[in-house]
């Protein structure tokens, strides 16, 4: 027979079961709200040219398969210097949580007054191990997060799964996109794009004829 503690196994005691911890504290019939997605953002696209990057997604918030909610912002520029923009695509809730994270990091590292800020690079690093920690919490954040920033003149552009898998790369889509606009993506891009010609492709993407064939937002919102 089992070991108990405080009328628990030893494995329920310190949370190693196959149950969610939900599950283990509501009982079997809790809600899991985490694991089913309310209020969506489709997908974001973003580029490199020569001189910064350009991050683009449409403001349609989807309830389910409906088109609730118009003029949602789903990107935000953030960090003590405002230089790194976080955008993503997936669950509202869970990206307002992201953000309002990465505030409160922020104003830790105001409070410390040493000069020190961290990059998009090592923002995008902090973000990964948050999001691989949530998913190995079995409580994943439902998103796909872009990173963009230009800190002392030089680009940086990079990209999250819900996973905590990253990489980094001179374009990124997130959702459906990742699938329609890439290959558009992959045939324009040059490391010589100008800013105009940047957002002229970012717009082709997202108005292309297959991604609009897909629920979306005929209202783009496009930052630097």
């Amino acid at each position: 027979m089992a070991n108990r503690v405080h009328g628990a196994t030893w494995a329920e005691h310190a949370g190693l079961t196959d149950e969610p911890y939900a599950a283990k504290e509501a009982g079997p019939e809790a809600s899991q709200r985490t694991l089913y997605p309310m209020v969506t953002g489709g997908s974001v696209v973003a580029v490199k040219y020569a001189g910064g990057v350009l991050v683009a997604a449409d403001t349609l918030g989807f309830y389910g398969s409906l088109a609730r909610y118009d003029k949602i912002r789903r990107m935000e520029a953030v960090g003590v210097r405002k230089d790194t923009l976080v955008a993503a695509g997936g669950d509202l809730s869970d990206y307002q949580y992201i953000v309002k994270t990465v505030e409160a990091r922020a104003v830790e590292e105001y409070a410390l007054d040493d000069g020190a800020a961290m990059s998009p690079a090592a923002l995008h690093s902090w973000l990964t191990r948050m999001m691989y920690q949530r998913r190995s919490k079995m409580d994943p954040l439902w998103n796909s997060v872009v990173v963009a920033g230009c800190r002392d003149g030089k680009p940086y552009l990079g990209a999250s799964t819900m996973l905590g898998v990253a990489f980094e790369d001179n374009f990124v889509a997130s959702g459906i996109g990742a699938h329609l606009a890439l290959p558009l993506l992959r045939k324009r891009w040059t490391p010589t794009l100008t800013e105009a010609d940047a957002k002229t492709l970012l717009e082709d993407c997202m108005n292309s004829p297959a991604l609009c064939k897909t629920p979306h937002s005929p209202e783009l919102s496009v930052s630097q």
